[in-house]
């Protein structure tokens, strides 16, 4: 941060780690981020608490990507559009709700969240799925492994063209009525407790409640 502050930087993209450490950092209070205009982050799923924490922590338009390199990198992202913005703008609490989430896929994408059965989520239920796009920008397959390549694509009866497989990405999410995602965990980093599985971002939320003074996991 102490960078930032010596070559006025104004756009920044960081991980999400370094977001909830910059944060928490005692370095902030000693330095000038007013030359900072916008500020994303990516690589894991942010708890809202967090969010919501970093906007006030750089005074500056925030947002959250999502993506993967099998996807030319981006698959969403939770930047405001312009109708959110300005006069006749959604209130505050909608801001910060979309802010909050993993985003909205961009236009070449075309994303779905489907059960571990291969059902198709129904945007709004809230039902966790796992993330599975299509389009131009998802890659073929991976070079000389084919195994990894069928196991990465889903096998719809009904699709006949290569193109038009789903690519299977291993990360868990919802899907609200908007078309916004809202990553949770990958799936193979679900934790079980208690018979149940539950992913890490919980633990996060727990961690970050005002009402929780210490907490452990292992």
């Amino acid at each position: 941060m102490t960078t930032w502050q010596t070559i006025s930087v104004w756009p920044y993209n960081v991980a999400s780690t370094m977001v909830a450490l910059m944060c928490a950092s005692p370095v902030r209070a000693l330095v000038d981020l007013s030359s900072l205009r916008l500020v994303s982050c990516g690589g894991s799923p942010l708890a809202a608490a967090v969010v919501k924490r970093a906007i006030a922590t750089f005074g500056c338009e925030f947002f959250v990507s999502y993506g993967m390199t099998e996807c030319c990198g981006k698959i969403s992202m939770s930047m405001l559009e312009s109708a959110q913005r300005g006069s006749g703008a959604s209130d505050f609490s909608e801001q910060l709700e979309t802010v909050c989430t993993s985003g909205r896929p961009f236009r070449l994408q075309s994303v779905r969240v489907a059960t571990e059965d291969g059902a198709v989520v129904e945007p709004g239920n809230g039902v966790v799925g796992e993330v599975q796009c299509r389009g131009p920008t998802v890659f073929d397959g991976y070079w000389k492994n084919p195994e990894a390549s069928a196991n990465s694509f889903t096998a719809d009866a009904d699709v006949a063209e290569e193109e038009d497989r789903w690519f299977r990405t291993g990360d868990l999410a919802t899907l609200d009525t908007r078309g916004y995602l809202s990553v949770v965990d990958r799936k193979t980093d679900m934790i079980l407790v208690g018979g149940e599985n539950v992913c890490k971002v919980r633990f996060v939320m727990l961690a970050t409640s005002s009402t929780v003074c210490q907490t452990l996991v292992f």
